[in-house]
């Protein structure tokens, strides 16, 4: 652990404690959004620390990244896009009559509220919802699914941060190099 760089980020949103091994090319937090890690096995030639502060231009990736590529369900807006879907088959594709329409919008209005993509397709069953949604042969086509919101808010709130002290110690290191 010699090789590993620690940082305290308290801000107003929040805490965390980030550890950083340029040498293993290892990064991982422990914050009050949750803990987050990654290796990677060729950070760059400039390094691992370098590679971190790039990564505040792409949060998806870095996100992607410590999360190993977990996403969370979007009951809200998978709605909105089965909605869409219905208005659009039947104002521009006519295939859904008025009343089809209607139903079909009234059900998706009434699904019970779910966190994940299981509990919104096992609260489908048996309805005309469901029906209609496999008629395309995916149900799953809809479903809206973003980068976690914990990952997210600790990228802006903790990580944003550290990547200013990153860049202070990278500046102060190529100052030192050139006295």
């Amino acid at each position: 652990m010699g090789d590993t760089s620690t940082y305290h980020i308290r801000g107003k949103h929040g805490w965390g404690v980030f550890f950083i091994n340029e040498k293993l090319g290892m990064f991982s937090c422990v914050t009050d959004f949750g803990n987050f890690g990654h290796y990677w096995n060729a950070p760059g030639i400039r390094g691992l620390k370098s590679l971190l502060i790039g990564c505040a231009e792409d949060p998806s990736y870095f996100v992607n990244k410590v999360t190993g590529g977990a996403r969370d369900f979007r009951h809200e807006k998978t709605i909105i896009k089965i909605k869409q879907k219905i208005f659009l088959e039947r104002q521009e594709r006519r295939s859904l009559s008025k009343g089809e329409a209607r139903k079909l919008y009234n059900e998706a209005e009434q699904l019970e509220y779910s966190l994940t993509s299981e509990a919104y397709h096992y609260h489908l069953k048996g309805t005309e919802l469901l029906d209609y949604l496999l008629s395309d042969g995916n149900c799953s086509a809809l479903d809206v699914q973003e980068l976690p919101q914990q990952a997210m808010a600790m990228f802006k709130y903790l990580f944003l941060p550290l990547v200013e002290i990153l860049k202070a110690e990278s500046d102060m290191h190529e100052r030192l190099q050139t006295v």
